[in-house]
């Protein structure tokens, strides 16, 4: 998995939820919070799915800095589906400071 692949495309999910309201409305470029307002029901469903891939993540080796770059993805569709899924994710490697900064 990397973290161009398209979040259409078929991939493991631990789960899914929906959200109700979406604020603002419309998101320009400057827009700085984003706020979902999830039912207690669709909560507790992504609750349960962040809790499933936390899960898996536990089990897996971390004794590489690769296998430690894995994690959780949540990819939130603004559109009309309204949905967060919850995925394996990449986070970036960590920049080394530099010297004199």
């Amino acid at each position: 998995m990397t973290d161009t692949d398209s979040p259409e495309g078929y991939k493991e999910s631990f789960g899914a939820c929906y959200y109700a309201i979406k604020a603002p409305a419309e998101i320009a470029s400057g827009t700085k919070i984003l706020n979902l307002r999830l039912s207690f029901e669709e909560a507790l469903k992504l609750n349960v799915a962040l809790e499933a891939c936390v899960q898996h993540l536990t089990r897996q080796s971390r004794s590489t800095p690769e296998k430690r770059r894995n994690g959780v993805k949540l990819l939130i569709h603004l559109d009309e589906k309204r949905r967060i899924r919850v995925q394996l994710g990449k986070v970036p490697p960590k920049q080394k400071a530099q010297a004199g900064t």
